[in-house]
């Protein structure tokens, strides 16, 4: 093989490793924000649970009230119907005792309702309880093994960086040049084996039989007439 064109594979080689590398770094801090956010979505949903069985018992305890103010005016109506030597009076005393009477019975039975609503809504925090810390436990293993997995990325970028720095003096710089802007073009790969006997591994169209000729002979880069990328014959 043509030596520029082994150091050039090499390169390549390289180049695609840092790529894909590269390419897992944009994605980390993605997945990371995705995790936490999916964990603040998850913390509001059990505060907002929360408040909501607060609001109920709060609801609850103001019934309690007006239950304990209505049965203070009972108790003032009969002791009032009690002392009325008028039957106006009293069947007057009689009519609002009937009332208050009712009013209670109604706001019991709201208090009851409410009772049973705050009952569930304690379930529902027990149960949104369980699941954020289940997910905080899965989320933060997760967090962590992104955070090293990230770590171990940045020092194999910086490897490869460096690797490629490296070897980029060592070939020709017209060469070099050539490479750097097919690769830039076609964003993946700059240089394909030749594929089937005569179709370029790149763009995958069939090759003229002079290309196929001085890509065997080895004797200078050859470029795919469709897609301009360097092209080699691989013997393997």
């Amino acid at each position: 093989m043509l030596p520029v064109l082994r150091d050039l594979l090499i390169l390549q080689d390289r180049d695609i490793k840092l790529a894909k590398v590269q390419r897992e770094l944009e994605v980390a801090p993605i997945e990371e924000k995705a995790i936490q956010s999916r964990l603040a979505e998850q913390s509001r949903d059990l505060e907002a649970k929360k408040l909501k069985s607060k609001q109920v018992e709060s609801d609850r305890k103001t019934l309690e009230l007006e239950v304990g103010s209505k049965k203070t005016q009972l108790d003032r109506y009969r002791n009032q119907q009690l002392q009325t030597k008028k039957n106006e009076e009293y069947q007057a005393l009689n009519h609002e005792i009937g009332r208050t009477e009712k009013e209670i019975s109604d706001l019991d039975d709201r208090q009851l309702e409410l009772m049973e609503r705050y009952e569930a809504a304690l379930k529902e925090v027990a149960a949104e309880s369980e699941k954020v810390k289940q997910f905080e436990t899965a989320a933060t293993a997760r967090l962590n093994a992104s955070r090293e997995k990230f770590a171990v990325l940045l020092k194999q970028a910086e490897e490869l960086k460096t690797e490629i720095t490296g070897l980029e003096p060592q070939i020709d710089p017209v060469s070099l040049t050539r490479y750097r802007r097919i690769l830039k073009s076609k964003k993946d790969v700059a240089i394909v084996p030749i594929v089937h006997d005569n179709t370029c591994g790149g763009c995958h169209m069939r090759l003229t039989l002079q290309t196929i000729v001085a890509a065997k002979g080895n004797q200078a880069l050859v470029a795919c007439e469709d897609c301009a990328r360097i092209v080699y014959w691989d013997m393997h």
